[in-house]
């Protein structure tokens, strides 16, 4: 249920930066979005260094 709300949102999203601003734009944020997700699954994880 979480995912298809939070795919929803992303679609909604996507779609409006497409047709308001350029299809470039909404590719640029996605890659933004991309990035910044995976540096906080990178600052986050466990990595014992035992």
């Amino acid at each position: 249920m979480a995912t298809g709300i939070a795919l929803l949102i992303a679609n909604i999203l996507a779609g409006s930066l497409w047709q308001l601003i350029s299809p470039q734009v909404a590719f640029i944020t996605g890659s933004v979005f991309a990035v910044v997700a995976n540096a906080i699954l990178l600052a986050t994880r466990n990595n014992p260094q035992t």
